[in-house]
């Protein structure tokens, strides 16, 4: 039976932290404000591994780390920001659709990287999920002052003044 590496058991329970720390910093700040941070650390995290000359070494593996930190601060932080603007009668139809956008970047990410991995270099696939998260910050940056919850959800989210 294999052993796994103590680098790999410290990422993930660091990885683990980052859902209640997210968690809690979404019970504080507006919850488009936490989403907007959740996604700058991811694609900040992604756009870190064009510095990583080694994709083995220690720096990867701190990289890796990072990037799984932004993943689930991303999990953590759109569900309760989705539940905070869907109308009741539709929330669980927006999960659905959350969802399936979801499952569509990932399969466009995967075929853009993987061509930009064989044309250009191996860290294609984390440029190209970084870059488009980035605009996704962008966006995020334009509208969050828009983003004003349904007077339904502020008090089954506990949504902060």
């Amino acid at each position: 039976m294999a052993v796994t590496p103590p680098r790999r058991v410290l990422g993930l329970q660091l990885a683990e932290l980052a859902a209640p720390l997210f968690g809690w910093l979404g019970d504080r700040m507006r919850r488009q404000d936490v989403v907007i941070l959740a996604q700058t650390v991811a694609a900040l995290s992604y756009l870190s591994t064009l510095l990583i000359s080694d994709p083995l070494g220690s720096g990867m593996m701190l990289v890796a780390v990072l990037i799984g930190l932004g993943e689930i601060a991303g999990i953590t932080t759109a569900g309760p920001l989705l539940a905070q603007q869907a109308p009741a009668g539709v929330r669980g139809s927006a999960y659905g659709v959350q969802t399936l956008c979801g499952a569509l970047g990932i399969l466009t990410v995967s075929a853009l990287g993987g061509l930009l991995y064989d044309a250009w270099r191996p860290a294609a696939p984390f440029v190209v999920s970084g870059t488009l998260g980035l605009l996704v910050v962008a966006f995020g940056l334009a509208v969050r002052r828009r983003v004003t919850p349904l007077p339904e959800s502020r008090e089954s989210v506990g949504v902060p003044v």
